[in-house]
């Protein structure tokens, strides 16, 4: 995912050779989505521009969702749409490095020069075939296994959880899916009325703990494990029976099989 030097004629845009710092550490196995928020840029006021734009396949042409834009230097930014545009990204005036990724794509530093009237910027990723193509084979076993475990099965994409403006992802599965979530009554009794313990889902009536897996792991937290993830920073949601069973994929598996196929086992339901 190394970028290669590119000089992009039109507008002056320059990329440039090198890991993303302060990403250079988990680009060794994937990239992570930092919150996106204001960063540092965006307490400077005046002196900074709101940008939008769009960042698109180099060879397509075509929109990137899900991809992640920042100021570099500041470990927060914004996520690309389903079409691949985005909004909200506050950069100081002058020439400003902006760093883009995106699964499935090679990692790139990008030179825009800002200004009060830029227009709406369009940021070029340079696809990585091999990646992309691992994500789609593990997208079909991911399906094959859906189709073969016969019950409901409710999936939620990484677009869909890009878009999202919920805090964590059990607050997504609360706002987007039929899942009714609440304190485990029994912890409430136990606590003696204060807090609960641990989440429970509530499916045709009755309390239930659903199993949770992230990327293939199951996790002893239960749905409590979902409130330490934001939506954009996972790339696939499978919910079946209701909630009774949750597995969630991180946009760092998903390349590491990409690259690396590994087995996956069928889902026993009871």
């Amino acid at each position: 995912m190394s970028p290669s030097p590119r000089t992009r004629a039109a507008g002056g845009t320059r990329r440039t050779a090198g890991c993303i710092l302060p990403l250079c550490g988990a680009l060794i196995v994937g990239f992570s989505f930092p919150m996106p928020a204001f960063g540092q840029a965006a307490a400077q006021g005046a002196d900074t521009v709101r940008l939008v734009g769009i960042v698109v396949d180099a060879r397509s042409e075509g929109g990137v969702p899900g991809a992640f834009v920042a100021v570099a230097g500041e470990d927060q930014g914004v996520m690309t749409d389903a079409e691949g545009r985005f909004r909200g990204l506050h950069a100081p005036m002058g020439p400003v490095v902006l760093q883009v990724q995106a699964l499935g794509y090679g990692a790139e530093l990008i030179t825009v020069s800002v200004e009060r009237s830029t227009d709406a910027v369009v940021l070029e990723l340079e696809p990585d075939p091999i990646v992309l193509e691992g994500v789609e084979v593990m997208h079909d076993r991911l399906q094959s296994r859906r189709n073969a475990v016969g019950v409901s099965v409710r999936t939620y994409d990484e677009e869909r959880l890009a878009r999202s403006g919920s805090a964590d992802v059990l607050d997504f599965l609360r706002q987007e899916s039929t899942l009714w979530v609440a304190g485990c009554q029994d912890d409430v009794s136990a606590a003696g009325g204060f807090e609960p313990l641990e989440h429970c889902a509530w499916v045709r009536g009755r309390e239930v703990r659903p199993t949770v897996y992230i990327d293939e792991i199951p996790v002893p937290q239960g749905l409590d494990q979902l409130l330490t993830y934001r939506p954009w920073e996972l790339h696939l949601i499978e919910v079946y029976q209701g909630g009774r069973h949750i597995r969630a994929y991180t946009h760092q598996f998903m390349e590491r099989v990409a690259e690396r196929p590994m087995a996956l086992l069928p889902i026993l339901l009871f």
